[in-house]
């Protein structure tokens, strides 16, 4: 069985959007010959939807849009499965109505092959305001070349069951348990998993732990982009069924990889980044998705020369180009010669437009009417605060 890994960055509620590049992802499937092309979690809406989930047009419009894939998919690629995620309606009068499912679209056709069922309510999450909790385990059994697999899925949160390692505690389910029972070939983990310091490490050492205990291998596909005020780093991968690591994909980039069930032998790790690139590389994406999802362009940055500017400058250049960077120094008397030579220096390092208006005399007019109003005379603290307001 030959899979493709898609690590994608979907606009939230662009749903057209998203379908539209799931099919063109389809398209490298289709001329590679995989079997499987696999998406993150809530791949059709992008994470986190939050309170978009509660607009009835949306969902109704989410299957239109999964009905016309499908048979877009048929019509093109023929037989190539494709693993997507929605937000699956639950036709019943309780509330919340959805679960955090995963459609299988093949043959023209999709149904709902896995619910999410370890919905997370802590730090960034509230997944039980949307979703409902699933309460058995998904395994889809699939013929390939005359062979069966039987491929066990969870949703993000599911592989999160090891309390010695994740720290929050024992789960009332344990997913990889009861999977465990099923004897399945392979563990796939569809994921829309936050960036935040070590986590790639975290992760690892989930997943490693799940694939020995089940004794199979372990595919773990993450979303990457920035939405709102969540960053998420891809850094997909394969396990062993000794819980090693056979492939990486990218960090805070799109990234396609496909991978063949037999191939065993690891690959070149090229992706391998230091915690303060990492940490540079989150905060440039972060800039970058924000002003793109939003329609921004440019930016316009007070430098000052200090620190805190220059950093913001060297991250904007970084995630919007040179071209469409616009710094601005506004230096009075309190301003050092050496703070006003290090912005000028910096903008001809990195190429950005620099102005240089002056502000002594709006800082003079502002003495002067503190001193005439209040009979107070600024200090020099006083003065720095006023000047970088």
């Amino acid at each position: 069985m030959k899979f493709l890994l898609a690590q994608i960055n979907p606009v939230v509620g662009d749903l057209e959007g998203n379908a539209k590049k799931i099919l063109n992802i389809a398209s490298k499937a289709s001329s590679i010959s995989a079997d499987f092309l696999l998406t993150p979690e809530l791949s059709l809406w992008g994470y986190p939807a939050n309170d978009l989930l509660f607009k009835k047009n949306l969902i109704n419009n989410q299957y239109q849009i999964l009905d016309q894939l499908a048979l877009d998919i048929n019509k093109k690629y023929g037989n190539l499965s494709i693993s997507i995620g929605i937000a699956e309606i639950i036709n019943d009068s309780f509330f919340p109505n959805l679960y955090n499912s995963i459609a299988l679209v093949e043959g023209g056709e999709w149904k709902i092959i896995a619910r999410k069922i370890i919905l997370p309510t802590y730090e960034v999450f509230d997944e039980k305001r949307y979703f409902r909790s699933e309460e058995k385990v998904s395994v889809l059994i699939k013929q390939i070349k005359n062979k069966t697999w039987r491929l066990g899925f969870t949703i993000c949160e599911d592989l999160w069951v090891n309390k010695d390692i994740e720290g929050r505690g024992i789960h009332r389910k344990n997913p990889i348990i009861d999977l465990k029972k099923k004897k399945v070939d392979i563990l796939v983990n569809l994921s829309a998993s936050p960036y935040t310091l070590k986590k790639l490490e975290l992760r690892s050492k989930v997943s490693s732990v799940a694939a020995q205990y089940l004794q199979v291998p372990l595919i773990y596909v993450n979303q990457i982009g920035a939405n709102d005020n969540l960053i998420f780093d891809g850094n997909s991968f394969i396990l062993d069924k000794n819980g090693s690591k056979i492939k990486q994909l990218k960090s805070f980039s799109e990234d396609l990889s496909s991978w063949e069930i037999e191939q065993t032998k690891p690959e070149k790790n090229e992706f391998e980044n230091s915690e303060m690139s990492s940490i540079f590389d989150a905060l440039v994406l972060g800039v970058k998705d924000y002003a793109k999802k939003c329609g921004f362009k440019t930016a316009l940055v007070g430098l000052s020369g200090g620190i805190d500017s220059a950093l913001v400058s060297a991250i904007a250049t970084a995630a919007l180009g040179s071209d469409n960077v616009y710094c601005v120094s506004m230096p009075s008397k309190w301003s050092s010669s050496h703070s006003k030579s290090d912005a000028k220096d910096l903008a001809r390092r990195l190429k950005i437009s620099f102005k240089s208006i002056p502000i002594e005399n709006l800082m003079t007019s502002f003495e002067e009417s503190f001193i005439k109003t209040i009979s107070f005379e600024m200090a020099e603290i006083t003065n720095q605060n006023i000047q970088s307001r």
